[in-house]
């Protein structure tokens, strides 16, 4: 049994459920007192979590026991690599090439070094968790391989079916839902509620919001709440609130894991665009503006009028929206909106609707497009606006 415990949480880990692999190997810590192994596994499954406080602390524990190991090396470097401590980053690289010249991760953590090694560029990758690239890689996902088994068996009986012709036959999907098990898993801790704030990387320009403890908390739980009714617009803003405040690690990597569900279906997690009428959190111009951080990648409906119509030989177009109030007596500003698919002509004399995703591109706000009304009548748009609440 005790043997077993250590292999399951690689397990884990391998499957990408850190937080269980933690909350096994915390538990079964008396087993395993100056374990090389255990700590290793302990110290990688809480950087990936996002945890850099016991990642550092549980990788300085194997240290003890151990120094020349790659995946103990590659955790240490991407920690110093986190804290903007590219020297130190740098050396741990070198000598893991000097134990492994074909370690591919360490080829790439040196060649960021090389071309990027500015602080604002560290953050970068920090904020979009790109940093992963450079931990200790884990293997393949076996739950990957099992769904592509799984759905290459479902074809294939998809497939027999309709060769041999069989009656469809009813069944109600009794499986059991996996939303409450993934908000559950969203959900922080008692650690993590305690230790809110005060994360390495907070400050240095890219902090936005300094936030309380309580406040970092009541957003978050606010943010998965709005989530689970549905609101994704609503609960984007609080997300966006986090990713760019004083949050810890810890929290940070919940809510990317959040906002990466975001706009999701559900069972497809293809993208899912809302409509005029499905928008249930529509935010002015004027509120996107004054605060950009906190309302990007949120889908708007504004109205007003376009110019300046650019068409492009794939379908694709762009024009200047000047967006108005909708009794078109109160000029807000314009802004560039992309369309990438082709839309129905658009009149520039006419009012238009727009309903777009916020971006911010070269320090000025812009709008990817997705839908367009238009109508000679101005009251078909005014009846159009009741009818979704703006």
């Amino acid at each position: 049994m005790k043997a077993n415990v250590l292999e399951q949480a690689k397990t884990l880990m391998r499957r990408r459920k850190f937080y269980f692999a933690i909350k096994l190997l915390e538990q079964n810590s008396h087993h395993y007192q100056g374990s090389f192994e255990y700590y290793l596994a302990l110290g990688t499954s809480c950087l990936y979590a996002g945890d850099i406080g016991n990642a550092q602390k549980y990788y300085q524990m194997a240290r003890g026991i151990k120094i020349n190991d790659e995946e103990l090396l590659l955790g240490q470097a991407a920690i110093f690599l986190h804290k903007g401590n590219t020297k130190r980053a740098l050396e741990y690289y070198l000598n893991i090439l000097d134990m492994a010249p074909n370690n591919e991760t360490a080829h790439v953590g040196l060649n960021f070094i090389r071309n990027y090694h500015d602080y604002t560029e560290i953050c970068k990758i920090v904020d979009t968790g790109e940093i992963k690239r450079f931990y200790p890689p884990l293997g393949i996902n076996p739950d990957v391989v099992r769904n592509c088994v799984f759905l290459g068996l479902l074809l294939g009986i998809i497939a027999s079916i309709f060769i041999v012709k069989c009656s469809p036959f009813d069944k109600k999907d009794k499986q059991p839902s996996s939303a409450a098990s993934g908000y559950e898993a969203l959900a922080l801790n008692s650690l993590e509620k305690r230790a809110a704030s005060g994360d390495e990387l907070a400050g240095g320009g890219v902090t936005y919001f300094v936030l309380s403890d309580e406040q970092i908390n009541a957003s978050y739980t606010k943010a998965l709440n709005l989530f689970k009714q549905k609101r994704e617009n609503a609960s984007l803003v609080e997300v966006n609130r986090i990713l760019a405040s004083n949050a810890s690690s810890a929290i940070k990597e919940k809510a990317r894991t959040l906002r990466e569900e975001i706009f999701k279906d559900g069972k497809t997690h293809a993208d899912v665009i809302p409509e005029f009428s499905t928008l249930k959190d529509n935010f002015t111009y004027e509120e996107v503006n004054a605060n950009r951080v906190l309302f990007k990648d949120c889908f708007v409906v504004w109205v007003g009028k376009v110019a300046n119509i650019e068409n492009n030989e794939d379908g694709s177009w762009k024009c200047t929206f000047l967006v108005y109030n909708k009794e078109f007596n109160k000029f807000f500003g314009f802004l560039t909106v992309n369309f990438l698919a082709s839309q129905p002509p658009v009149n520039e004399e006419n009012p238009i609707m727009i309903l777009g995703r916020v971006k911010e591109v070269n320090s000025s706000l812009e709008l990817d497009g997705k839908i367009v009304y238009q109508s000679v009548k101005n009251k078909d748009l005014y009846d159009l606006l009741k009818s979704v609440g703006l």
